[in-house]
């Protein structure tokens, strides 16, 4: 993607981003298990000032949806690998340092259960 202004590349837009998703039964009945594979290009931040480096991540997810129910449990692990990364933020002055990026959570694991009624 080019995403650009008239004043030039706008901040925080990556020319290449690229996302793999891909969901298996494991062989355990009702069990079902997702794997998500993000590349997120470099970008411009700071008003084209900073650079943002590339990254890469992974998320897994296991679902147990049994049939004929009403609910479902997952269980997902965010950033698997703990890679250490950052995203750019709107520059504040109001704040005593500049901060034009801002490192990201690592590795993250959520549980969720859902009831439809």
């Amino acid at each position: 993607q080019r995403i650009a202004a008239e004043t030039g590349r706008l901040d925080n837009s990556p020319t290449q981003n690229i996302k793999l998703n891909h969901e298996d039964p494991t062989g355990i009945t009702h069990l079902i298990a997702g794997f998500e594979g993000q590349w997120i290009g470099a970008r411009q931040a700071n008003f084209g000032t900073e650079r943002i480096a590339p990254y890469t991540l992974a998320n897994l997810n296991l679902s147990y949806i049994p049939s004929g129910k009403s609910w479902e449990v997952s269980v997902g692990i965010y950033n698997l690998f703990d890679h250490r990364y950052s995203d750019p933020v709107a520059v504040d002055n109001f704040l005593p340092v500049t901060r034009w990026q801002l490192p990201q959570v690592g590795r993250s694991v959520r549980m969720s259960a859902t009831v439809c009624f």
